[in-house]
Order: structure tokens, then sequence, then C-alpha cells
């Protein structure tokens, strides 16, 4: 099962430009980490996008990280929130917090998925081009030392 909760948009690090298009199209630029792609043929820029994964130092198998998703989504953050909590009660994840506006969401939740007993804290707006999504995930025995720096980098997702 996939939980349709997870983003991080990493300020002045993506961006789209004509200029450096070697294959044709645009390609997508991190100036951040000093590297441009072309998208292959065909991509499909309205299907979900796995914009970023950041990886802590791991342990017992798992490295706590955070992700930036751009999920295509038009539908108001509440309609985003009730479609995540029936997919989190189908696969037995447990709600803890939630508090959203009109155009933002923060919730945290917890649950097994794939034999592993994890806990996720998550932010979310409303964009242009759907909903951009950042979620922080540890093993459950990691949370209390990793929640701090995860909480941080997920509750610094802003739109440009």
């Amino acid at each position: 099962m996939r939980i349709a909760v997870v983003a991080l948009v990493l300020a002045a690090t993506a961006s789209t430009t004509q200029a450096d298009t070697a294959a044709g199209g645009k390609a997508i630029r991190f100036s951040e980490h000093g590297f441009a792609i072309v998208p292959p043929a065909g991509h499909d820029a309205a299907q979900m996008q796995q914009v970023v994964t950041m990886m802590l130092p791991g342990a017992g198998g798992f490295a706590p990280n955070v992700n930036v998703q751009v999920q295509p989504f038009h539908g108001t953050i509440e309609e985003y929130l009730n479609v995540s909590k029936d997919q989190f009660k189908s696969g037995g994840i447990t709600l803890l917090s939630e508090k959203h506006d009109a155009r933002t969401a923060t919730i945290e939740y917890k649950g097994t998925m794939q034999g592993q007993p994890l806990h996720w804290y998550a932010r979310a707006f409303l964009a242009k081009n759907g909903l951009v999504l950042a979620t922080g995930t540890a093993l459950e025995s990691q949370w209390k030392s990793a929640s701090a720096v995860l909480r941080k980098s997920v509750d610094s997702l802003r739109p440009l």
C-alpha cells in the first residue's frame, strides 16, 4: 500500500529552464547539487513525482528520511485529508495529530508497513500543479532521536 502523504520542496534547489535542453526537453535543474537532467521521453509530469529523498545515517536496517512528492491532486486540503485518513484506516495506520487550514496540512501518524513499525510526520500544501507533500519517516524505535531533525526539515516546506 502506498501512503498518500510525504513531501519537501527545497527552496532554490529545483528549477526548470528552456536554456538547459540537452535532449530537446526542459531540464530540471538542481543548482544546490550542481546538476541538471532532462526527463526521459514520454515522462508524464501529471503523474505523482518523487522530487527528492534526503537520508539521515541509517541504523537497524533503516535510514530516517525526508522525501518530497508532487501529487496530481486538485481538490481541497480537506478532501486530501479525507482520502489520506481512509487509506490510513484501510492500512491499519493510526493518525496521531492533524492541523490544517484552507491551503496547508500537517499530520503525524504511525503504523506498520512491510513489517516495519514506522512513524511519519508530514506537511502538505496545495500548489498550481497539484499537492506538494514532505514526509519525515523513521522506525518507531528511531523516532525519539530523529524526530526533531525530521520535523524541522518537514516544517520548512514552503511554496516558492
